[in-house]
């Protein structure tokens, strides 16, 4: 098994390494970072200044390793925006992301395996039946026109037909405005319309896999011999159908969940959540280079991250993975 992680970790890297070569000379190739950062009207003699001051005077690939290493020190440069240091606003935002995606994370995974598992043992059933036309109904409903209507229920309805003040929930932002340190209750308040928005499309699909993957195992020849030797049904489903139906899960989940560090941008948008989508729209309005390089590669590491992490449960999950 060790064996097989550190092969795993080890062709990581190049794919990292790929992946950051091509935003960085995307990003380069869509705006001059030069052009970005100084004024027009800048003098020949400071324009050079500035290039040698930052290193743009030298060959890209001298440019791009010398970011690398800049990389693992979580060194990210100036941003052009706020002429501060790009990684503490850039942590702020990914914290954020982080905290909202867990949250909403914990909520689909577990309601929708739990769906696809009771749908599949269940069969042909009145619950697999409502259960599949609620899953076609939230795969249908883009989740921007679900926030909407959330805010829409909690917030103008609730206000107008119970003569409340405020809002059932808060619609925007991620603490109630003036107040001071961390309130837990106050946090998770914020964070479940958000986390619901994020949940409807989510829970449909994880069932709809979960479904189907359990199905598959089942009806599997290796299930008939173990009910054949008197295994309690139970037993049968938990501790041999469920944990093969996680397998091809795990990659549907590891790239979901790696890419949410690219940030939620409709959702966080929607409800004002000062995330990594919010922190993108904001670099790439403002043509901030250095903080939509950070972001790229943040969400490349995330990505390669949670992918090895797929493979690794792979391994976990079924040992005939790891064989060479």
């Amino acid at each position: 098994m060790l064996r097989f992680v550190v092969r795993r970790v080890l062709s990581a890297i190049p794919v990292f390494v790929f992946g950051s070569l091509i935003v960085f000379l995307g990003i380069r190739m869509v705006r001059d970072p030069v052009a970005a950062a100084v004024h027009r009207n800048v003098t020949g003699e400071a324009l050079l200044k500035y290039k040698h001051d930052f290193g743009l005077d030298k060959s890209w690939y001298s440019q791009y390793f010398t970011y690398l290493a800049n990389f693992a020190h979580l060194d990210f440069g100036t941003s052009l925006t706020s002429q501060g240091d790009v990684w503490p606003a850039l942590r702020s935002a990914l914290a954020n992301t982080i905290v909202l995606a867990t949250f909403a994370a914990a909520i689909y995974i577990t309601v929708g395996v739990t769906l696809g598992v009771i749908s599949a043992v269940k069969q042909y059933s009145w619950f697999d039946h409502v259960t599949t036309g609620l899953s076609f109904v939230g795969l249908s409903l883009p989740p921007f026109v679900f926030g909407l209507f959330l805010i829409f229920g909690v917030g103008t309805f609730y206000i107008n037909h119970t003569g409340a003040t405020a809002p059932l929930l808060p619609i925007t932002g991620m603490s109630k405005p003036g107040s001071f340190g961390f309130d837990a209750v106050d946090r998770v308040r914020h964070l479940i319309l958000p986390a619901l928005t994020l949940s409807v499309q989510e829970i449909a699909i994880y069932s709809r896999y979960m479904r189907t993957s359990m199905l598959e195992n089942l009806n599997a020849d290796y299930l008939r011999t173990a009910r054949a030797k008197g295994i309690r049904e139970r037993r049968v489903i938990f501790r041999h159908a469920f944990r093969n139906a996680l397998i091809p899960l795990t990659t549907f989940t590891a790239i979901d969940l790696g890419a949410i560090a690219g940030g939620l941008i409709i959702t966080e948008q929607i409800f004002g959540y000062p995330g990594m989508g919010k922190f993108f729209l904001d670099a790439l309005r403002n043509a901030d280079y250095p903080s939509l390089m950070a972001w790229s590669m943040v969400v490349i590491a995330f990505v390669v991250i949670f992918n090895v992490l797929a493979d690794i449960s792979y391994a976990w999950l079924d040992p005939r993975i790891r064989v060479d």
